[in-house]
């Protein structure tokens, strides 16, 4: 859980530095782990592999 804890207040840091809601910033990161996993294949190809199952 200290992750959970280190992340969530470098989002706040981050939201009272640039005046920028700390949700959209775990918005934007959470699209960016999303693209980034969908291009790669090593975690891409098991998941298609285990629907065809």
């Amino acid at each position: 859980m200290s992750g959970y804890y280190t992340t969530n207040i470098g989002f706040q840091l981050f939201e009272a530095a640039l005046g920028i809601p700390a949700d959209m910033l775990i918005g934007v990161q959470i699209d960016y782990n999303i693209r980034m996993a969908n291009q790669d294949k090593s975690f891409t190809e098991p998941l298609a592999q285990a629907a065809m199952l």
